[in-house]
């Protein structure tokens, strides 16, 4: 049973979980992805990041439903088991706009769930359930 999470955590809980999890999932055909908060200051960084990382098309329009509809479409990446996100320094992220950043957050949610539960409903049932898991980390880490 795939049980998708976002969760905040420390640096030192992050280096623990990355060394007994992460490099697991890293064998196992998981797309691993790491971002540094403070490259993304702004709503548009973030989607210009993220078409360019998940491969969105050229039909991706640059707004939150876009955004969603797109990541979305993970479920089709049959090579993948599942997805891991982790952003670090956290609290650099989106600064221009808080309710960017909570929005951010709100999609992410709902990506997850989607991953988790619905998109073998949405899909005609063509589509396997992936592991969409996101880890915020306020801190600086060494890649």
């Amino acid at each position: 049973m795939i049980i998708n999470q976002i969760k905040t955590i420390k640096k030192e809980d992050f280096l623990h979980l990355k060394n007994e999890y992460i490099n697991l999932l890293n064998q196992e055909d998981y797309h691993i992805h790491y971002l540094d908060g403070k490259t993304i200051k702004c709503k548009q960084d973030y989607f210009n990041h993220f078409k360019k990382v998940y491969l969105f098309g050229s039909h991706f329009g640059n707004n939150r439903n876009a955004f969603i509809d797109c990541m979305r479409d993970l479920d089709f990446w049959d090579d993948k088991q599942g997805f891991v996100l982790v952003i670090y320094n956290y609290s650099k992220f989106i600064t221009e706009n808080q309710k960017d950043k909570d929005n951010f957050i709100k999609a992410l949610e709902y990506i997850a769930f989607y991953l988790e539960k619905e998109c073998l409903t949405t899909s005609g049932g063509r589509n396997r359930l992936k592991s969409f898991d996101v880890y915020l980390i306020d801190e600086e880490i060494d890649m």
